[in-house]
């Protein structure tokens, strides 16, 4: 599998700091703005955070370059 395919019954999603303003998560952004992280994720699924986002917010690090 390429990085353009998915499985059936998947998708993807970009993560939800692609757009900060409007991200719950937004503190959790990278310092150059916006995440560009795409994820794969069950169909069933509207929002996503990436990793990196996910992993600086459980570290309490906010705003560090990716």
């Amino acid at each position: 599998m390429n990085s353009n395919e998915v499985h059936k019954g998947t998708k993807k999603l970009k993560c939800m700091n692609h757009d900060p303003e409007k991200s719950k998560w937004g503190e959790y952004a990278p310092e150059s703005g916006s995440c560009d992280e795409v994820v794969i994720v069950d169909i069933n699924t509207d929002k996503v955070l990436c990793f990196r986002c996910t992993s600086r917010s459980v570290s309490g690090v906010s705003k560090f370059t990716a």
